[in-house]
């Protein structure tokens, strides 16, 4: 019985310990090359992941089923993929691949990009990423430009819109 209220604890303090945010000006990648990462696509094959050579620029958004902010921000991170500025690459850190399927399937996300790292073993680590959800934006050039630390309001607030206008690419007429 101790082990179980135990076990249930530690679920509780890992929960909230990811929801702890880090500051976006002080991200040690900011400015840096995105790091590669070894990482599933959601059909299971294993790739290295690294957005560079796109031709437009990427959101890279880590992000789990259990974390409330992360599902809250999905649909806007959907709209702006299907608005075609930007690159909108997901990748899971959920511990079971079958729930992620799940919802996306049950989401009807289109144009978002998912990927799936167990428990964010690469991923958390390779971006220095101390909680959920936490979004980078990625030049053309694969360079780290801004860290969106915890949910955000992709399509209405003014100064996340200001940030990702200044980084689209802006097309010839």
């Amino acid at each position: 019985m101790q082990l179980k209220k135990f076990a249930c604890l530690l679920v509780v303090a890992f929960a909230l310990l990811a929801c702890v945010e880090q500051k976006s000006e002080e991200h040690p990648l900011l400015g840096q090359k995105m790091p590669y990462l070894k990482i599933q696509n959601m059909m299971g094959a294993v790739t290295r992941m690294q957005p560079h050579g796109f031709d437009k620029p990427a959101l890279v958004n880590l992000w789990a089923t259990w974390c409330k902010p992360c599902i809250k921000e999905m649909p806007a991170l959907e709209e702006l993929a299907r608005q075609g500025d930007y690159r909108v690459i997901a990748i899971s850190n959920d511990a079971n691949k079958q729930v992620v399927s799940k919802f996306i399937a049950d989401g009807d996300y289109q144009k978002i990009q998912f990927f799936y790292d167990a428990f964010g073993k690469q991923s958390r680590s390779g971006l220095n990423a101390q909680g959920l959800p936490m979004t980078f934006l990625v030049d053309r050039d694969a360079t780290v430009r801004h860290v969106f630390v915890g949910e955000e309001d992709w399509l209405s607030d003014a100064e996340v819109v200001k940030i990702l206008n200044k980084y689209k690419v802006k097309y010839d007429d």
